[in-house]
């Protein structure tokens, strides 16, 4: 990460229908694409990076044409992202789960934000109550001792 070249994660941690091997090695963080896939070229865009931290990224594209935009990001269900304050459900490239905007004409602001899913919320729960379980034996064994004592 530190040389922002991302990393090379397991196969289990990856978004279904994800094949990460699918990705260039050498990505940039994001990719101007044509609008449709069939186009040759992609339209001259200006991309302007504001954040591009790991759990958040804020990016502006202004361009006269639609374009697309392919982020070094796979597709997983905890991004949440933002078109100029609008959730949008990205798309993703079909081998390799690489998140794809499509974006109008114009100047389009996009925040991309990792959020908590009701997985890891429900996963956090059962481990406070599973610690508080564990202090509340611990201390019931402690007071057992201290009144047996003469």
């Amino acid at each position: 990460m530190a040389n922002d070249q991302g990393f090379e994660g397991t196969d289990e941690y990856d978004p279904v229908g994800d094949d990460h091997y699918n990705l260039p090695e050498k990505a940039p963080r994001l990719q101007v694409l044509p609008a449709e896939e069939s186009l040759a070229r992609a339209p001259k865009a200006e991309v302007r990076i504001v954040r591009w931290t790991a759990e958040e990224r804020e990016f502006e594209v202004t361009s006269r044409e639609p374009v697309r935009v392919a982020l070094r990001l796979l597709n997983y269900p905890s991004w949440l992202v933002e078109v100029n304050g609008k959730s949008v459900t990205p798309e993703h490239a079909e081998t390799s789960g690489q998140m794809i905007l499509r974006l109008s004409p114009g100047t389009e602001r996009i925040t991309a934000k990792l959020v908590r899913t009701p997985d890891r919320t429900l996963g956090m729960a059962i481990s406070v109550m599973a610690v508080l379980t564990l202090l509340g034996l611990f201390n019931a064994g402690g007071l057992r001792l201290l009144s047996a004592s003469p």
